[in-house]
């Protein structure tokens, strides 16, 4: 069957926008999805702002990343209040950076399969529902 060049373009069109879409998709591991996560009743909301927020080295704004002060790539997640903001407007993709190793850069611990867990069971069970 011959096509004619309008659709053979189209087509090639069609191809060339699935493949740039899929490689905006993170990989599955660095997905946020609501597998493996903790029920309600096993973490509380302030577990996470803890870790995003504490010392432990793996907090956002301990490394004076992301404090009041630098607001590295316009993050801010010093307190509990932009740590929900944050959240609850991009939270996959802050999932995808913390989970692909991205972040916390540095000397930044990364975090382990139980704080990405903490993540996913907070977005999951709606911790960032007013």
């Amino acid at each position: 069957m011959m096509q004619s060049p309008s659709l053979r373009g189209l087509l090639v069109a069609v191809v060339i926008l699935l493949g740039a879409a899929s490689a905006c998709v993170a990989p599955a591991p660095e997905r946020l999805t609501c597998e493996n996560v903790l029920s309600p009743n096993q973490f509380e909301n302030r577990d996470l702002v803890t870790l995003i927020s504490g010392t432990t080295g793996k907090g956002c704004a301990a490394e004076g990343c992301h404090d009041g002060a630098t607001r590295e790539a316009g993050f801010r997640l010093d307190s509990s209040t932009y740590i929900f903001e944050e959240l609850s407007t991009r939270p996959d993709i802050l999932y995808a950076m913390i989970a692909s190793g991205e972040m916390p850069a540095g000397d930044g611990m990364r975090w382990d399969e139980d704080d990405l867990r903490l993540f996913r069971s907070w977005y999951c069970n709606g911790g960032f529902a007013p």
